[in-house]
């Protein structure tokens, strides 16, 4: 009888083990995943990216600063690319506040108080109805910024090929 209890302890503790890491491996995955990237997903720097080192996909990277001296044109489209984004979240959450301030407004104080009521729920969903058309105008103008900037990259020189 000892033996079998005994048993079940040791089983019941390797397998809360077992859970703890399995919780702590996703956690440290989860977190290595959510390294904010630089805006355009780049990375930059010694060993950050692929083609840094035997593996790689031939691309090198280079920092910030030698990339704008080396690719101006491309720097020039990039940060192009940057304001329009930026200037069409900024239209989007004017839109937002104008037109549905009420709702915002409402959403704020039921939510304050508890993220999981019905009345924040029921708020969130008016405010994501009303918030609609400005958010379809943002995405129009983003994808505009994307064909501008491919337009952009396009009229740039070509990079030169790299000779083995």
């Amino acid at each position: 009888m000892i033996k079998k209890q005994s048993w079940k302890v040791i089983a019941g503790g390797l397998f809360a083990g077992a859970a703890i890491l399995a919780v702590g491996a996703a956690v440290f995955t989860v977190q290595a995943w959510a390294r904010p990237m630089p805006r355009g997903g780049a990375l930059h720097g010694p060993g950050d990216g692929p083609g840094d080192g035997p593996g790689g996909f031939g691309v090198v990277h280079f920092g910030p600063l030698v990339e704008q001296l080396i690719f101006p044109c491309r720097n020039d489209c990039v940060q192009a690319e940057h304001t329009c984004h930026d200037t069409a979240e900024s239209a989007a959450l004017t839109c937002a506040t104008q037109t549905c301030a009420s709702t915002i407004t409402s959403a704020q104080t039921d939510c304050a108080a508890d993220r999981s009521s019905q009345a924040c729920l029921t708020d969130v969903s008016t405010l994501i109805t009303c918030v609609q058309p400005c958010v379809t105008t943002e995405a129009a103008a983003v994808k505009t910024c994307g064909a501008t900037y491919k337009t952009c990259i396009g009229s740039c020189s070509p990079t030169p090929t790299p000779t083995p």
